[in-house]
């Protein structure tokens, strides 16, 4: 409950202090000044009275919504390799451990990640060849420390080979190799010649992997 404490106006010659606090005009003006006043606290007033019910009813709503979905631990109850049970109710908030449930043993039991099953969901026409799609995961460079685009170019390849396996294609997402050799030499080269006056024709083939392994190792 909020409380609206005015202070007292002080008493001047067109007002009169009372016992009580208040003031009692004793001009025109005075009156109407005093009158503005009041107006204005008894609008104060009623605007806080008003928003007091809906900011109470907003709690009451966000503290029931917290209590509903607070420390309910998540049961999966569909058995392993059948699909997943969708009955039941959705939770009020993002769980991964109960959106992820189930799905990916259901995926396993009916051979979405074994090459042959292509044909059984794809079947091809006498005389039809499939098409292929292959992207290369190539590890992670040696110009620099792990970073977020290390993980969302594999996400994003690993998407895009999920997807056109999908349509039907035979897909592969083969390992690579290192894809950051001229950015690499590039590096090792502009240090080697600020520390040393040398590049890497000076030291030869050899010397310089030598040399980029030592800068890979720091």
């Amino acid at each position: 409950m909020l409380f609206i404490m005015s202070e007292p106006v002080p008493a001047s010659q067109d007002a009169v202090a009372n016992a009580d606090g208040t003031v009692t005009p004793t001009t025109k003006s005075a009156a109407k000044k005093e009158a503005k006043r009041l107006e204005k606290e008894a609008k104060l007033a009623a605007k806080i009275a008003k928003a007091a019910p809906n900011t109470e009813k907003k709690v009451k709503a966000e503290k029931a919504k917290k209590d509903d979905g607070a420390d309910v631990p998540f049961v999966n109850s569909t058995p392993k390799g059948d699909k997943k049970d969708m009955s039941q109710p959705m939770a009020a908030g993002y769980n991964p451990i109960a959106i992820e449930a189930a799905w990916y043993d259901w995926w396993s039991a009916q051979g979405f990640f074994k090459p042959e099953a292509t044909p059984k969901y794809f079947p091809l026409n006498e005389g039809e060849t499939r098409e292929t799609f292959v992207v290369p995961a190539p590890p992670p460079n040696v110009t620099g420390s792990l970073h977020i685009g290390h993980g969302l170019t594999t996400a994003i390849q690993d998407s895009l080979i999920r997807w056109n396996r999908m349509l039907g294609k035979e897909t592969l997402f083969a390992p690579g190799f290192d894809h950051a050799g001229i950015s690499t030499q590039s590096v090792v080269e502009k240090r080697l010649y600020k520390s040393t006056g040398q590049t890497r024709h000076d030291l030869g083939r050899e010397k310089f992997l030598e040399t980029v392994g030592e800068w890979k190792d720091e």
